[in-house]
């Protein structure tokens, strides 16, 4: 497995997951999810996540071949791979022992570049390191598929709520420009503020 395009982030100052809100940090409207193809895809097979009969008192485990990750607090946590498009998956879920705690979904609608459209972690597990995680996650299975750029929105209600949320994207080597008129005309809901560039290395 290749290594990350990016040196790791250092962890001063700034709290990784109280960046990622329980809101989309991208979202899509109804409208534009037919658009993309994505109003009708199938929810992520339970299974994946263990036995769809299991317990509740009993906890999830990864799937084989998972790898792990540990979040500040000791909490251990996998990422599953869903709605599986032609190279990329569609859906990244974080899961824990006790459940799915959140989830990106990217995709790959022009040639070389991946899309990040959606981004959502679970208000009480924020702040433990998982957030940074995810996303270079997406780096890395970026780099691993040979795209060459990642890119994304800001949208205004996000900013709003969350202004430190463009330094975060910036600490993981993201160009943040405002957007320009011409950004939120492509932006399927015009409401954009910056503009996310992530330019990889060959």
């Amino acid at each position: 497995m290749p290594p990350l395009c990016l040196p790791d982030p250092s962890d001063d100052e700034l709290s990784d997951d109280d960046l990622l809100g329980s809101e989309n940090l991208f979202p899509l409207d109804a409208d534009a999810l037919q658009r993309l193809g994505l109003d009708d895809l199938p929810e992520l097979d339970l299974e994946e996540f263990g036995s769809t009969l299991r317990d509740p008192a009993e906890p999830l485990t990864p799937p084989p071949g998972a790898v792990t990750y540990s979040a500040s607090d000791g909490t251990v946590f996998w990422f599953v791979h869903g709605m599986a498009g032609d190279t990329l998956p569609m859906q990244i879920t974080t899961v824990t022992s006790e459940d799915s705690v959140g989830y990106a979904r990217i995709g790959c609608f022009e040639e070389g570049v991946l899309t990040l459209a959606d981004v959502r972690l679970e208000p009480h597990y924020r702040g433990r390191g998982m957030g940074s995680t995810l996303l270079r996650h997406i780096i890395d299975l970026a780099c691993q598929h040979g795209l060459r750029r990642i890119y994304g929105f800001v949208v205004e209600r996000d900013y709003q709520a969350m202004p430190h949320l463009l330094d975060w994207y910036a600490r993981h080597g993201f160009t943040v420009t405002p957007a320009t008129d011409e950004d939120r005309a492509q932006q399927h809901q015009g409401n954009a503020v910056a503009l996310l560039e992530l330019e990889l290395s060959a």
